[in-house]
């Protein structure tokens, strides 16, 4: 018997068993590259609020800060929170001060991440604020594939629930980069690996790391 993660097999399925990356945005974040030399890296993935960058979570928490700088009237770099976007995203807090105040303590990862659509129709739109958001995530996310690439020739295979969404953003971010969509079951990379057509999970440390993320 062979034990692997179902990112792995959600990376060899992106990849038909061939070195490449998979960027999984979601609520939060997951990056994992297969090497040409078989070794699996894996990057972000640490949860929200410390990690996951770039991910859903992390887009609804800077809209939460945008909003309460916008309520209390502090100016932000550049131009201002539009009230349709700070109305739509009271619609999800609540609009009153206790409310809002209690939503922000008690909201976890997927609550947060309930704001991200609302932030990437805004940036759509045109919104300014939603925009530079937008922005910020999709240099976040590129940064972590950028980390991850041994060469730009490796396909960065795209994945998870804001994976079309943010797309866009993704190719003015880093246009040297191939971003094919991947909706590829992690069950299709186990059966590549029992037909003999995947290689096996190897773990490599993480670059700060000195240990594969789940060795014994």
């Amino acid at each position: 018997m062979t034990c692997v993660s179902d990112g792995y097999g959600a990376l060899i399925a992106a990849t038909a068993g061939k070195p490449g990356i998979l960027l999984a945005v979601g609520t939060g974040v997951a990056a994992m590259c297969l090497n040409p030399d078989g070794r699996c890296l894996y990057a972000s993935g640490w949860g929200f609020p410390g990690g996951d960058l770039g991910g859903g979570a992390w887009i609804g928490l800077q809209a939460a800060t945008a909003l309460t700088r916008h309520l209390d009237g502090v100016s932000d770099q550049g131009e201002p929170m539009s009230q349709a976007l700070a109305q739509a995203l009271l619609a999800v807090t609540g609009a009153s001060a206790p409310a809002l105040m209690a939503w922000l303590t008690a909201g976890r990862a997927s609550d947060y991440a309930l704001l991200a659509p609302i932030v990437l129709i805004a940036a759509d739109s045109g919104d300014p604020v939603a925009r530079r958001i937008v922005d910020r995530a999709a240099t976040e996310l590129c940064e972590v594939a950028i980390g991850l690439a041994t060469s730009d020739a490796l396909p960065v295979a795209l994945g998870g629930g804001l994976a079309r969404p943010i797309l866009p953003y993704l190719h003015q971010a880093a246009p040297h980069l191939r971003w094919p969509l991947s909706t590829a079951d992690p069950l299709r990379g186990l059966l590549l690996m029992a037909q003999g057509r995947a290689p096996a999970e190897r773990l490599a440390p993480r670059p700060g790391l000195g240990r594969p993320d789940y060795a014994d």
